[in-house]
C-alpha cells in the first residue's frame, strides 16, 4: 500500500488545514442537516481537499443510511477527468430515484465545457429539496464557470500558516513507520 493511501487523513485532527478551511470543515462535519453544495480549492495537489469531502459525505451518509441497504450507495465519487456529458445525463437518472446522495466530483475543472454546463442545471433540478448535496474539488478554481461556481460555496484550501500541522503530522508518520525519529531526522522533516 502507498504510503499516501495508507496516511491519507481519516478525521479531521488528521487533516492539517488552514484555520479558515478547519472551520468551515468542522461545522459541515457537526451539523450536516444544511449540507450546501460545495467546491474546494487550491492551486496545491495534497492539500486535503479530497480527505475533507469524504469525511463530510461519510458523516452525512450515516444520517441517511436508513435509506440505501449500503451506506456506500449514499456517495458517488467520480473524476472530472473521466465525467463528460453522458456521465452527467447518467447521474441524472441515478439521482432521480429516491434516496438523497452526495456526490464528490474531484478534479472539476477538468470537465469540458459543456459538461460543466450541464453539471450546472443537474445541481439546480437535483438539490432544490436537500436531497442531494454535490462536494467538487479543484486545482483550478479560475478555469471554472460562473454558472457552476455560483451554486456553491467556495472554501479555500491554500495552505496558509500549517507548517506547523505538517511537521507534526510527518513526525507521527515516521513514528509508525521506522519508530522514534533522531534528532538529525526531526532536523530534515523541518527542512
Amino acid at each position: 500500500m502507498k504510503l499516501i493511501e495508507k496516511y491519507a487523513p481519516k478525521t479531521l485532527d488528521e487533516l492539517v488545514l488552514n484555520e479558515a478551511a478547519h472551520r468551515l470543515v468542522s461545522k459541515y462535519l457537526e451539523d450536516d442537516s444544511a449540507l450546501d453544495n460545495l467546491i474546494f480549492h487550491s492551486q496545491e495537489n495534497g492539500t486535503g481537499k479530497t480527505s475533507a469531502a469524504r469525511m463530510i459525505a461519510e458523516k452525512w451518509s450515516k444520517s441517511v443510511f436508513s435509506e440505501f441497504t449500503e451506506q456506500r450507495e449514499a456517495i458517488l465519487e467520480y473524476k472530472g477527468s473521466q465525467f463528460g456529458t453522458g456521465d452527467v445525463s447518467a447521474l441524472e437518472k441515478t439521482l432521480s430515484m429516491n434516496g438523497k446522495r452526495v456526490i464528490i466530483i474531484n478534479e472539476v475543472d477538468r470537465m469540458s465545457t459543456q459538461a460543466l454546463t450541464n453539471l450546472s442545471e443537474t445541481i439546480d433540478e437535483f438539490t432544490k429539496s436537500d436531497s442531494n448535496t454535490f462536494i467538487m474539488t479543484t486545482n483550478k478554481f479560475d478555469r471554472l464557470p460562473s454558472i457552476l461556481t455560483s451554486r456553491c460555496q467556495e472554501i479555500d484550501f491554500t495552505p496558509n500558516g500549517i507548517e506547523e500541522g505538517v511537521i507534526k503530522r510527518l513526525i507521527h508518520i515516521f513514528k509508525q513507520e521506522r519508530g522514534e525519529p533522531t534528532e538529525r531526522d526531526i532536523t530534515v522533516i523541518q527542512d
